[in-house]
């Protein structure tokens, strides 16, 4: 089983693509960024119980047949399809039925699906984070990080503060970077001024590369202009005279390289209307100097 701790190929970085303009205009119109738009329109704040898919009820044998098919089905797409409808049935007490056949077609057939395996992780953590940690911590899976952390990162993306507060009583070898970015990237997911306080809380020796996944959450949740009133909303809240704190400068940093990306794809479609954020005020708190040299890590 040593292919399960294989990590899967990083999502290509540098995914900037924003909300719309109405959802960007309104929500920055009243002061709500537009996650918080969101989760008004679809009522799905709260933790995993909230859940908008609604699973049904299904007997062990019924779901480890759905299994099979779904991930023996060849053309992508319709897999992918097939998938989703499973993860709409998994839950906490059934999801490591669903994990042991995914075990069992592999050892019997050789098939190997990383991407779905991450998404059917990331689903069993929204639905079983504290007692899925539990389970990968053990049962043979302590040297991999792979299903801990896409695990830890649906978790998370249901209940932030209990997920931070799961690693943060980790002993400090067993707390990776990439345990803190799945902290962040979930927490993005969830609740975007609350994934902004928690930035206080990464490690200083890998702020570098745990702000910039946190960016990236925060863009794919927000849409960049949003992004970026959200970083100006934590500098006001810094005491006058108080020094930078080391995770706001990494983070301008990271949102100054999503901007010159936007720049480079507007230049390259003249022809098509481009949004692109103003971080001149931004600009003037930071005095577009770099990271202190003790903050950086990794």
């Amino acid at each position: 089983m040593c292919w399960i701790g294989i990590a899967v190929a990083a999502v290509m970085g540098g995914a900037w693509v924003g909300k719309s303009a109405a959802v960007v205009d309104g929500a920055a119109g009243n002061g709500r960024t537009g996650s918080a738009v969101a989760r008004e329109r679809n009522g799905s704040a709260g933790g995993a119980q909230n859940d908008s898919r609604a699973a049904s009820r299904k007997d062990e044998a019924e779901l480890r047949k759905m299994a099979s098919h779904a991930l023996s089905t060849p053309r992508r797409t319709e897999r992918y399809q097939r998938l989703m409808t499973l993860l709409d049935d998994t839950t906490a007490d059934n999801w490591n039925t669903l994990w042991k056949e995914y075990i069992r077609q592999t050892l019997e057939e050789g098939r190997v699906h990383e991407t779905e395996w991450r998404l059917f992780m990331n689903r069993v953590g929204e639905v079983a984070g504290p007692d899925a940690m539990e389970y990968f911590t053990h049962h043979g899976q302590e040297k991999y990080t792979f299903n801990r952390r896409t695990v830890l990162e649906g978790w998370a993306a249901m209940e932030p503060e209990h997920a931070l507060e799961w690693l943060k009583a980790q002993p400090t070898e067993a707390q990776p970077a990439e345990f803190w970015s799945a902290v962040m990237g979930g927490a993005t997911a969830k609740d975007s001024r609350l994934a902004m306080d928690l930035m206080g809380e990464i490690p200083g020796s890998i702020t570098p590369v745990v702000v910039a996944s946190a960016v990236d959450g925060l863009i794919q949740t927000e849409g960049l202009t949003l992004t970026a009133k959200l970083l100006e909303e934590k500098i006001a809240e810094l005491p006058e005279g108080a020094a930078m704190p080391a995770q706001l400068r990494f983070f301008y940093e990271e949102l100054n390289r999503r901007v010159a990306r936007m720049k480079w794809l507007a230049d390259s479609y003249p022809d098509m209307n481009s949004r692109q954020p103003s971080l001149e005020r931004l600009a003037e708190r930071f005095g577009g100097g770099a990271p202190p040299e003790e903050a950086e890590g990794e």
